[in-house]
């Protein structure tokens, strides 16, 4: 049994995330409401439910993004939308042939301070960001609007870009625990938990879409595809110049949590 409890503030706030128009306007304030359903299942079968949110591991996300797409859901899934590329491409598709909107939960660019550190990087917000007014099925997923060959922010043309993401081991057990980040069959991995959180960051700055010079991992024991870290070098074809590198790690042998951005630009 799944007890869905719903309250009016969240739902709002939810709302105004995914970009649900007219939401916030129409709801009014009212007790909570809750609704018990026997499975997933049946919850993606309730005509009442207008939207979904998808929280469960890695390699699930795809599967049941497409389940309740097809069930003429909304859908809120958490990073990443599937274990592969095919899968979240497919994700994609399926909520434009649907005109449904299908969002990535990556809270971050959502964020104030996203826009205007974008704004000091490349010159430029991020279009969009925060308006709920035109929501189109993946805004996540889009082409991006500007260049950082056509732009400059407060450091001039950019040149290098940097992003540390290190989680403790201690945090999650590492992997000889059974935590579902050390799972091969659940997408586990430094690379699909904290390693998207870098890319996502890179193309939010830079405005563009790069490609893997080279990568390095660190296979955890007795795995052949799951990353325990993940250290990269990224160019971009169409912005002569410009490079990154990123390091994600589930093994970081600090005490607390690292996250760090280093922008080079030529002034």
């Amino acid at each position: 049994m799944l007890d869905i409890i719903t309250d009016f503030r969240q739902i709002q706030r939810c709302a105004h995330f995914i970009g649900l128009p007219g939401v916030t306007k129409t709801l009014q304030p009212a007790e909570p409401v809750r609704i018990g359903v026997l499975g997933a299942s049946q919850l993606l079968e309730n005509p009442d439910i207008d939207a979904v949110y998808i929280g469960l591991p890695n390699g699930l996300h795809g599967q049941w993004a497409r389940k309740a797409l097809k069930a003429g859901k909304h859908v809120l899934c958490e990073k990443p939308f599937g274990a592969n590329q095919h899968e979240a491409a497919e994700v994609h598709a399926l909520a434009r042939q649907a005109g449904l909107l299908c969002r990535e939960a990556f809270h971050f660019r959502e964020h104030p301070l996203a826009a205007r550190l974008r704004e000091l990087v490349l010159g430029k917000p991020q279009p969009g960001l925060s308006d709920s007014s035109s929501p189109s099925p993946l805004p996540g997923w889009q082409q991006p609007a500007a260049s950082p060959g056509g732009s400059q922010g407060v450091l001039g043309r950019l040149q290098h870009l940097d992003v540390q993401l290190l989680i403790p081991e201690w945090m999650f057990g590492g992997p000889q625990g059974d935590n579902i980040r050390f799972q091969d069959q659940l997408a586990g991995g430094a690379m699909m938990d904290g390693g998207c959180y870098c890319i996502s960051l890179l193309r939010l700055l830079t405005g563009a879409e790069p490609h893997v010079v080279s990568a390095e991992a660190s296979l955890v024991p007795g795995s052949q595809v799951t990353d325990g870290a993940m250290t990269a070098q990224l160019a971009w074809s169409d912005v002569p110049g410009l490079t990154a590198s990123f390091t994600a790690s589930l093994q970081h042998p600090g005490p607390v949590p690292l996250t760090q951005l280093k922008v080079q630009g030529a002034k």
